[in-house]
């Protein structure tokens, strides 16, 4: 017998084993829940390209570091290499008469001053890096004296530059005080005394044109102003206190004299 829907309950035949309401159910809220494969495969992607993009942008509108800019913009150096080149804003204190350890006659002081600057010992350029300097080969380069602590001894001596441009400038200097120098010490400086002129003059003339090749690579192009000033000549004066980006002059000095070479022979 079959029963018949009344008073609103369901018949036998529609709650019949082969057609249960759970399975009749079930598959309409899993089609209505549950994305299309190709859906999901399409989120997947598009997530994946959004985090893409945030990253380059990311990468490309981060500020590089001073040390990222260092390596950029210089040639190879074992210093650089070891991240030790830092920045530091600074006025120049260089008024046209102001007093300092490296200005006038030669004394103990000036000579001890000027020796601390750039008496320094050569350092070591491995094998590897010859070619970021520029260097074809090692054929005709001065090999470095074995350290202790260097089995291999790969390495080739090197001054750092900026030490041989202060040698120059101090070169200069006591030519111009040579006699001053004599009067005090009672001795002529290295290479400023009589005889071997032209040696002498070949030097100088070196070290000017050093200086002329440097200061043009580096075109500093810091502004100089003016100091209004009606007593002044032409009614002005410039202001040498320029305000100056500067290496760590002194952190580099002291890498140098602790990693430095032997003396060489």
């Amino acid at each position: 017998m079959v029963l018949q829907k009344s008073d609103g309950r369901t018949s036998e035949e529609s709650c019949s084993p082969t057609q249960p309401f759970i399975e009749q159910q079930v598959p309409l809220e899993a089609t209505s829940l549950a994305p299309p494969r190709h859906r999901l495969t399409w989120i997947i992607h598009i997530a994946a390209f959004s985090i893409s993009l945030s990253l380059v942008l990311i990468a490309f509108t981060k500020e590089p570091s001073a040390l990222q800019c260092t390596r950029q913009l210089s040639p190879y150096s074992p210093l650089i290499e070891d991240g030790l080149i830092k920045y530091d804003s600074k006025d120049f204190e260089n008024e046209f008469e102001k007093p300092s350890n490296y200005r006038g006659q030669p004394s103990n002081l000036t000579e001890a001053s000027w020796k601390a600057l750039w008496e320094t010992p050569a350092i070591g350029v491995p094998r590897d890096k010859l070619e970021l300097l520029n260097k074809s080969g090692p054929g005709s380069l001065f090999p470095a004296p074995p350290a202790s602590d260097d089995s291999a001894g790969d390495t080739f001596a090197a001054l750092v530059e900026v030490f041989h441009q202060l040698h120059c400038i101090n070169t200069l200097r006591l030519e111009v005080h040579k006699n001053s120098y004599y009067d005090h010490f009672g001795q002529w400086p290295d290479g400023s005394g009589p005889g071997n002129e032209a040696v002498k003059k070949t030097h100088i003339d070196h070290c000017i044109e050093l200086l002329r090749i440097t200061l043009m690579c580096t075109s500093d192009v810091t502004p100089l102003m003016f100091i209004d000033d009606p007593h002044a000549f032409q009614g002005r004066t410039p202001d040498f206190n320029t305000m100056h980006m500067c290496r760590n002059f002194w952190e580099i000095r002291e890498w140098v004299e602790n990693m430095g070479l032997p003396p060489l022979s």
